[in-house]
C-alpha cells in the first residue's frame, strides 16, 4: 500500500490525516533503523455520539468529589505578613507621602493613610531597625478606605536580604 506521492509514505513514519480518515493506521516497526511499516485497514469506527452496535444505553462513572483540603493550608500565605508599623516614605507620579507600613513580607507590604490608584507604580523607602533603609519598587494591588496593599516589583539581593533578615525572627 505504499505509494510515492500518495495518501500514505513511508519516510513520513506515520499516517497522514487524509488516510486516517478512510481507516488507514500504521503497523509494523517505524520508518527507522530500515523496518518496513505497512499500512492496514483499520475497524470501523462508530461516529461520535453513537452508541456501539447492540447497546441501548451508556453507563458513565460516577463522578467522586475528591477530599477537601484543610482549611488551614488554604490560609497559609506564601509569604506571611509579619507586624511592622513602621514609618514609610512613598513616592509616586506628583506624590511624595509619609505613611506606616501595618505589615510587611517578602512580596510586598500594607501602607495606612495612603490613597492610589490599583496598578500605580510607587517607591517606597524604609528603615528597616537595626539593619539599613530599603527603596521598594512596587506596585498597588489594592486599596481600601484605610490604605493600599502594594507588591514589590522586583527586589536587589541586598534588599532582599535585608527584609529576610527583618522578617526572619518575627515569623510565627
Amino acid at each position: 500500500m505504499t505509494r510515492e506521492g500518495g495518501p500514505f509514505t513511508e519516510r513520513a513514519g506515520r499516517v497522514p490525516e487524509k488516510a486516517a480518515r478512510v481507516g488507514l493506521r500504521r503497523t509494523g516497526r517505524s520508518g527507522r533503523g530500515g523496518g518496513r511499516g505497512q499500512a492496514e485497514v483499520a475497524a470501523p469506527r462508530e461516529p461520535p455520539g453513537k452508541l456501539p452496535a447492540g447497546e441501548t444505553s451508556l453507563t458513565l462513572p460516577t463522578p467522586t468529589m475528591p477530599d477537601l483540603p484543610d482549611l488551614d493550608s488554604i490560609r497559609e500565605r506564601q509569604h506571611p505578613r509579619v507586624a511592622a508599623n513602621l514609618p514609610v516614605e512613598v513616592r509616586g507620579p506628583g506624590m511624595l507621602r509619609q505613611a506606616v507600613a501595618e505589615d510587611i513580607s517578602l512580596a510586598g507590604l500594607r501602607v495606612l493613610g495612603l490613597r492610589a490608584p490599583i496598578g500605580e507604580s510607587l517607591t517606597v523607602a524604609l528603615a528597616l531597625p537595626g539593619d539599613r533603609r530599603v527603596q521598594l519598587r512596587c506596585s498597588v494591588v489594592r486599596q481600601d478606605a484605610t490604605g493600599v496593599a502594594v507588591e514589590f516589583d522586583g527586589l536587589d539581593w541586598d534588599d532582599l536580604f535585608a527584609l529576610a533578615r527583618f522578617l526572619h525572627p518575627r515569623l510565627p
